[in-house]
């Protein structure tokens, strides 16, 4: 995870580990759920590969 950019970290935290609902990180964070989805995705894709 020490790779990941800061805002891709804290949406995969807020995902992973306090277990957010998509839409309820989209709304903290200010951002579309396509885009925090996305954003999801490819931090699980980071995470898998290292």
């Amino acid at each position: 995870m020490s790779l990941m950019p800061k805002g891709m970290r804290e949406m995969f935290e807020m995902s992973r580990k306090k277990y957010m609902s998509h839409k309820d990180i989209a709304q903290e964070l200010g951002l579309s759920e396509d885009d925090r989805r996305q954003v999801i995705i490819e931090s699980v894709y980071v995470q898998l590969c290292f």
